[in-house]
């Protein structure tokens, strides 16, 4: 499926064509020839969560890096609010490996410049990503960090803690729209223990989206689990996820589910940590 590119108005948000459904974005087209300043400004649609948002971002790090133009770092809209990327996550180390430019600033230069919305490629409300098993994936992966507080609130706690094993068990959505790729709560306690045994730990943190207490309660009555609670003052729903997957990048092993990008990321912060893949595992069910 081949993209279309619009430009967008940054202060009426009205976006339109301006090219047709020809457009290979990484191809050199006239427009490479004849901006010097050139600017990629995207969204992902709202309702994605997070990590899927995060996909994008290297999707796009990749691109505007292949076509030698600016990328303006995204505000993602999350349950109807919108968080800029300097919010969470490492801002001067993304800019300092990326010609990139906070969507604030972007925004304040385009009011005095208005011609800079015409050297703006947009991509609206879309899905992109980098698949996990492509060659550069970690090159752009790398540099997409959580601001410190984060991974120090999460390294507080397990301070003077014995070593775990940890498993992102996706639900939710996932029990509607893929069944067949996630294991059963026994399936699921089965294949910890065995792991617990091979690897000698006898914790496991547990990330999941469950809601079912009674499966909940399943999982800690059968599993040595333990739980994690932040110092963080005031935390949110998302800064929690954002703990949850630095917490499961510090296990001994990791187990995540299959097609999960939450589980994808846990992988990109394991290998940043130089953990061998072989103590990581997205768990392929079998189905008969």
């Amino acid at each position: 499926n081949v993209l279309k590119l619009v430009v967008i108005d940054i202060h009426y948000l009205n976006a339109y064509e301006t090219m047709n459904n020809t457009y290979n974005p990484y191809e050199e087209t006239y427009l490479d020839k004849i901006l010097e300043d050139r600017y990629i400004y995207y969204t992902i649609k709202p309702t994605e969560q997070l990590f899927k948002q995060i996909s994008g971002l290297l999707y796009f790090l990749r691109l505007s890096e292949n076509r030698k133009m600016t990328l303006v770092l995204p505000r993602f809209e999350i349950k109807g609010k919108k968080i800029s990327y300097w919010n969470l996550f490492d801002n001067q180390l993304v800019k300092d490996n990326f010609k990139v430019l906070d969507f604030e600033e972007f925004h304040s230069q385009s009011k005095k410049n208005v011609s800079l919305n015409q050297q703006t490629e947009a991509w609206i409300d879309g899905f992109w990503q980098i698949p996990y098993n492509s060659e550069d994936y970690m090159k752009y992966r790398k540099y997409v960090k959580f601001q410190d507080r984060y991974y120090k609130d999460v390294d507080n706690y397990l301070k003077n803690k014995e070593p775990f094993i940890s498993v992102h068990w996706r639900q939710s959505d996932f029990l509607k729209i893929r069944p067949q790729v996630l294991m059963s709560k026994e399936e699921l306690v089965k294949d910890t223990l065995k792991k617990l045994k091979k690897y000698n730990v006898n914790k496991v943190y547990i990330s999941t989206d469950s809601k079912d207490v009674g499966v909940l309660e399943y999982l800690h009555s059968n599993l040595p689990t333990f739980k994690y609670k932040s110092n963080i003052p005031n935390i949110t729903d998302v800064e929690f996820a954002i703990l949850e997957s630095i917490m499961c990048s510090k296990g001994k092993f990791f187990t995540g589910s299959d097609t999960s990008l939450f589980s994808i990321y846990i992988l990109g912060e394991r290998r940043m940590l130089n953990i061998d893949d072989k103590y990581s595992e997205i768990k392929k069910v079998k189905n008969e």
